[in-house]
């Protein structure tokens, strides 16, 4: 899942907003030395990853996608899953999406200082770009298909061509973002709820 999702998965605290993306940003052998709720959301980001992976709606989805150039379809739909969520944003939560996303910026300046080099250096640019809210336009998501595409040490070509599938798709993917969703809801709700209970060092 892509920046919008995981903290709206995390989203009870700043902090664990903030925690919810950074499993992007530290290695995973990586000691965690943040706030006990980054910590946790660290370890919930990498199991909602894995579960989204192996998730049946989401291997449908990735099917729509030519098979040369499949291999960037995970990578393209954690993208267009956030334009989705904002699409779809009254289903899932009370509360509004602009106020959540307010509330992370405010987060991520609160906690400037202990951030990874990588999200520090692009953090000033997530905030004055609005990079969150812009998810729940076409040329957001097209814009996040090509900062991408240039982070990538090559092939960055391939993924900006697998944006028209998912115009061309939208209508199948947005029926298995719909199955997919709530379950993975539920199963970030149940995974957080067992860590809690059983490995109370991770909180």
């Amino acid at each position: 899942m892509n920046f919008l999702a995981h903290i709206f998965l995390a989203q009870y605290s700043q902090a664990a907003m903030l925690g919810g993306i950074l499993g992007d940003f530290v290695p995973v052998r990586h000691s965690f030395d943040f706030p006990d709720e980054m910590n946790l959301e660290i370890k919930i980001h990498r199991l909602i990853d894995s579960y989204t992976d192996r998730h049946p709606a989401v291997l449908a989805a990735k099917s729509v996608f030519p098979a040369d150039s499949r291999r960037y379809a995970g990578i393209l739909l954690d993208i267009y899953f956030d334009f989705l969520l904002s699409a779809h944003w009254n289903k899932f939560s009370p509360q509004p999406r602009a106020s959540l996303i307010t509330s992370f910026y405010q987060g991520i300046t609160q906690y400037q200082n202990i951030l990874p080099p990588r999200l520090r250096d692009i953090s000033d640019h997530m905030v004055a770009h609005d990079w969150l809210g812009g998810y729940a336009h076409w040329d957001g998501v097209s814009w996040a298909v090509q900062r991408t595409a240039r982070r990538l040490s090559r092939n960055g070509d391939a993924l900006i061509a697998g944006l028209p599938v998912l115009r061309e798709a939208h209508d199948y993917l947005d029926q298995q973002f719909l199955l997919f969703f709530p379950q993975l809801q539920q199963y970030t709700e149940i995974s957080r709820a067992e860590i809690r209970q059983h490995r109370p060092g991770l909180i």
